[in-house]
């Protein structure tokens, strides 16, 4: 008879630890399912699993104790039979997997329980005795034990059997003793169990040479969890795999639900979904798993810190497909089946998901390729967990109830393609996973293609995948240089955009404490984002080695959320601000463009920038849409940066220096109350509206004034603003001092004041556009409205493109009757008018005088030229 021997484990562990204090539970992705389902959360109700066990003792079976009130409602069967008194490991090993306050799945409600050489031999698989194994309505077989026998093979393969024909789930624990140490765990050999180790990494890695296909070369374990028993100290990896048992039993319980499924099958004990394949289960694990994972302790051989490819089946050998992470299986699980182009599936799946396929190597018309496209985000890295796995095929033939098993080891490979070429491969010839564990480019579509190796057969296979991008991952303040605050990796490279969503319930502050290298900055969250500073040095270098053009791009439906980057940006490529909400979008530690970059600004928000800008030569701004606010000078480095507005609008609330300012559609406005703009050229077209402040005497000190060192061409409107201020008249004020002036605006706005008394006077000269505070009529600016004012606009009546020099009083380019109109109200400046012509205003007919009003205007003349000759 063979012996099994217990590892070591605490017992008398004192009173049922509760679920709300479950400690390492939180790590795997648990309160975060339970948050998004709530009572809904799936608990294994209707599995019933096996839970093997070694002697406890000489003398008395290993049973669970059933009397603590966490077993309340539990048909717990002694199958190897009864005993006299309880088993403490067999206790703690129930109590991660099916017990009512600190297992997953508390909703398991029978679980037959075996001593382990009885379960081997008569009393289910039947080595000792030849037969072929029994079989169970039993889902899950939990194996917390270890064997001193390993020359087993027959047991192996029988044990493989189960899971390959049955599709019972057998969970097995590796050996608690250090990498490359023997491992006495003889189920860590298997290639159908699910084998677990410890995320401390403190187990036996590798399968062991048991003989014939069971050579040694294989990968193993398949995953790891924390493995703390219930008082979250003592470690084992017999408490490590019934939690991999327990959320394997939540699974099934949802995989029961025909529409996850695209079909069924009957195998030896029941007609099972798709989903519910041990193939499936094992496959949605790995994908979900986390290839990094921090524990609740300060001691880092409690975290998964250092995960490795180094296996043929890109795995790690210590930690196989990383850490169990409950919430990432289950909406792996929940995404779906999803069949490949060649078994008629869509052109595209989706980003998650997986799938079955029962038929599959090339004989009896299967397909010998399998290809799943799917897409990635725009913008974000992402990167893909897949698994491909299929069972080592164990037959039995004899056929009879004397069993002898044949096995074959059928080879596949596991490919991701990105149009003709391929970006990785796994193709592992020894082992029957095959993983992908990569970093995707953003807005681009891939290929999983799944191949055949060698000559044609017929088999089944499941694959899973997930492609989760990265981004700030905790909904807290944090560091940018720790790991764990980002769901896939801290990033830094110019093929590496930083991702900011709305995983934050709250304002949040990210501090820099190291130089990042980006590509790109992402901000998608209804609560704030700061990138604030360590050190008060710390820079994002701007620098996208693949298009050229670094982006930060501010999205979010609701449009609330303001975010604000701290650290001085550094441009090494041209750069794109696209806010495409109402948010503001902050860059208050400056830019450092030395190297001469384009800026372009899109979308509708606006982009406010301050701290030291240094712009070098040849540096451009364009801004297309929403509004760029410049709270500090954009000639810091020098005047090197040209500005050109073809839609939305610039608000210089600091002083200016620039290369160049072209408004080309939009407005722009002198925000700093008042200031100055010194351009070396300026530009505004038809439709642009400039905004001119004016409070006081003195450019830039008491109104707002643009300094052209060269070349103004003007066109558009010019909107002039008082601000409560009482010019005197005659005061001049020049809004664009130029070397040179062309053109004129069509259209002047806020020209009249004080009850139409007082008029902002907007004149040419050959190089400046004067703006002179006079009365309101007084078109040759000769301080006073009399005849000679009444002349030029007679002279230019119902004609447009005119100025106030042509009698244009209301800044709108046509002379008409309103201007004459405001004329009349300031005949003979502040004198009163005389009330014959005060009386012939009263009968005009506004807006259309014709030629009566024209006549009248000639005898005003007269009247006025007799007086003055009498």
């Amino acid at each position: 008879m063979r012996v099994a021997a217990l590892l070591a484990c605490a017992v008398g562990l004192g009173a049922a630890a509760d679920r709300a204090d479950a400690g390492y539970l939180d790590l795997m992705g648990i309160p975060e399912l339970e948050a998004l389902l709530g009572a809904a959360t799936p608990d294994g109700t209707g599995i019933k699993v096996q839970q093997i066990e070694a002697l406890s003792g000489s003398n008395y079976m290993p049973i669970p104790d059933q009397n603590p009130a966490y077993f309340s409602g539990k048909t717990i069967s002694a199958m190897s039979g009864a005993s006299p008194s309880n088993s403490a490991h067999a206790s703690l090993v129930a109590r991660n997997f099916y017990s009512n306050t600190f297992a997953l799945a508390s909703g398991i409600t029978e679980a037959d329980v075996f001593e382990a050489t009885d379960w081997t031999g008569s009393g289910f698989l039947g080595s000792s005795i030849s037969q072929t194994p029994q079989t169970t309505d039993a889902r899950i077989a939990n194996h917390s034990w270890i064997s001193s026998d390993f020359s087993v093979l027959d047991e192996l393969q029988r044990f493989d059997y189960l899971v390959d024909e049955d599709d019972l789930i057998q969970v097995a624990g590796m050996s608690n003793t250090g990498p490359g140490t023997f491992n006495s765990a003889i189920w860590g050999s298997s290639y159908n169990a699910i084998t677990v180790g410890l995320t401390n990494g403190n187990h036996y890695n590798g399968s062991g040479n048991v003989g014939g296909i069971y050579n040694g070369l294989r990968e193993a374990p398949t995953l790891v969890t924390p493995g703390y028993a219930t008082n979250n100290t003592t470690t084992f990896t017999s408490y490590a795999a019934p939690m991999v048992s327990s959320v394997s039993a939540m699974l099934l319980e949802v995989g029961q639900d025909v529409l996850l499924s695209n079909g069924s099958y009957t195998n030896r004990t029941r007609t099972i979904n798709h989903a519910e394949a041990s193939e499936v289960i094992k496959a949605v694990l790995m994908a979900g798993a986390d290839r990094y994972a921090v524990g609740p302790r300060a001691d880092s051989d409690d975290d998964l810190l250092d995960y490795a490819v180094n296996t043929p089946n890109n795995l790690d050998n210590r930690y196989g497909a990383g850490q169990m992470n409950v919430l990432n299986a289950y909406l792996t699980y929940t995404a779906g089946e999803q069949d490949s182009i060649q078994d008629g599936g869509g052109a595209t799946v989706d980003a998650i998901g997986w799938d079955y396929d029962p038929s599959f190597g090339g004989s009896s018309g299967s397909n010998a390729t399998a290809t799943y496209t799917f897409s990635t985000m725009n913008f974000v890295d992402s990167r893909l967990y897949a698994s491909l796995v299929w069972n080592l095929d164990v037959e039995d033939s004899h056929g009879g109830s004397f069993f002898v098993p044949t096995t074959t080891l059928h080879d596949l490979n596991l490919d991701l393609k990105l149009g003709a070429s391929t970006v990785e491969s796994s193709n592992s010839t020894v082992d029957n996973t095959e993983n992908l564990y990569e970093v995707l480019a953003p807005g681009e579509q891939y290929d999983l293609v799944v191949s055949k190796v060698g000559g044609n057969f017929d088999f089944d296979y499941a694959i899973a995948w997930r492609v989760e991008y990265n981004r700030w991952g905790t909904d807290a303040d944090g560091n940018w240089s720790q790991r764990s605050n980002w769901t896939e990796f801290t990033p830094d490279g110019s093929d590496n955009a930083a991702a900011f969503h709305g995983d934050i319930t709250a304002p949040r502050t990210v501090t820099l404490d190291q130089n990042a290298t980006l590509r790109g900055i992402w901000f998608d969250a209804a609560s704030s984002y700061t990138l604030a500073t360590d050190l008060g040095t710390e820079t994002v270098t701007l620098n996208d080695s693949a298009s050229s053009q670094a982006t930060i791009l501010v999205t979010d439906d609701n449009g609330s959320a303001d975010h604000d980057v701290q650290a001085e940006l550094v441009l090494v490529d041209d750069l794109l601000i696209d806010t495409q909400t109402s948010a503001e979008l902050g860059t208050t530690g400056g830019i450092d463009n030395a190297a001469g970059r384009a800026i372009t600004k899109n979308g509708t928000g606006d982009w406010r920038i301050d701290g030291t800008q240094s712009h070098g030569s040849g540096a451009s701004l364009t801004i297309n849409d929403g509004g760029v606010i410049f709270d500090s000078d954009a000639g810091g480095g020098g005047a090197n940066l040209a500005v050109t507005v073809d839609g939305g609008d610039a608000l210089f609330n600091a002083d200016q220096s620039l290369a160049s300012l072209d408004v080309v559609a939009g407005s722009i406005q002198i925000g700093n109350s008042p200031g100055q703009i010194t351009t070396g050229s300026y530009s505004q077209a038809a439709g642009v509206v400039l905004e001119i402040e004016i409070e006081g005497a003195g450019a830039g000190v008491g109104y707002d004034q643009i300094a052209v060192t060269g070349a103004a061409n003007i066109d558009g409107t010019l909107d002039l603003q008082l601000d409560g201020y009482s010019p005197s008249i005659g005061e001049q004020f020049i809004a664009i001092d130029a070397a040179t002036l062309t053109g004129q605006f069509d259209t002047v706005t806020g020209v009249l004041h004080n009850n139409l008394s007082l008029g902002l006077a907007v004149t040419y000269s050959a190089d400046d556009v004067i703006v002179t505070a006079a009365f309101a009529g007084d078109s040759n600016l000769d301080l006073i409205v009399d005849e000679l004012d009444l002349a030029l606009l007679a002279a230019n009546w119902n004609q447009t493109g005119k100025t106030w020099a042509g009698g244009d009083f209301t800044g709108e380019g046509t002379v008409d009757a309103i201007d004459l109109y405001v004329l009349s109200r300031n005949w003979g400046a502040a004198v009163p008018l005389n009330e014959a012509i005060e009386s012939a205003f009263a009968g005009i007919a506004i807006p259309e005088p014709a030629t009566g009003l024209i006549g009248l205007i000639g005898l005003t003349l007269m009247m006025r030229r007799r007086r003055r000759t009498a």
